[in-house]
Order: structure tokens, then sequence, then C-alpha cells
């Protein structure tokens, strides 16, 4: 389950590959996932996006910038993770079911 930006994480933590040893196993682990909130058509607030670029560095993570590009409307980021994760979810035979808010 992940909510707002952690969704964007957790979509490109499952859709791309990682040479990191840390991470193996676990989209063969993953069973199913919920996003909250997850702007996957970019959002507004790219500005606290590089606060969490940020904030993972100064724990030890190489901040790439990936999340502001992620979340840029518009941006190939935007368009590219939805493709990735898209295509994962078609490759695993996942089923996705999209709920949305059409009031302000």
């Amino acid at each position: 389950m992940a909510h707002s930006f952690g969704g964007i994480v957790v979509a490109q933590a499952l859709a791309s590959p990682s040479p990191d040893a840390r991470l193996a196993g676990i989209l063969d682990s993953t069973a199913g996932a919920l996003f909250l909130g997850t702007p996957f058509h970019g959002s507004l607030a790219v500005q606290q996006a590089g606060y969490i670029d940020d904030a993972a560095e100064a724990f030890g993570f190489p901040a790439s910038g990936a999340l502001p590009d992620r979340l840029t409307p518009g941006s190939e980021g935007v368009a590219q993770l939805k493709d990735d994760f898209n295509k994962l979810a078609l490759d695993r035979n996942w089923d996705i079911a999209c709920f949305f808010q059409q009031l302000r």
C-alpha cells in the first residue's frame, strides 16, 4: 500500500529491475498493490518531490532526480512510468481497478 509520492516510488521500484541486491525478490513477493492518491498523471507539487530526493540523499541513498521528473505533468518521465507499470501488469496478468473522485 502506498500513498501520494510514495506510490510513484513503489510503482517505479516494481516496474524497473534493480541491480541492488537489497531489492532482489520484492517483485516476485508482491501479491498486489494499492495506490492511494498517487499522482500518476503528474502533480503541481514537484518542488516537494525535490525535498524527498534531498531526504533520501541525507540517509545515504543516491538522489537521481527521477521522482521530480515522474511528477512533472506531461513529462517523459510520467509517460514512461505509466508505460512501464502497465507492461508489468500485463506481463504478470494483474487485475487493475481505478477509482477517482470527480468533485473538487
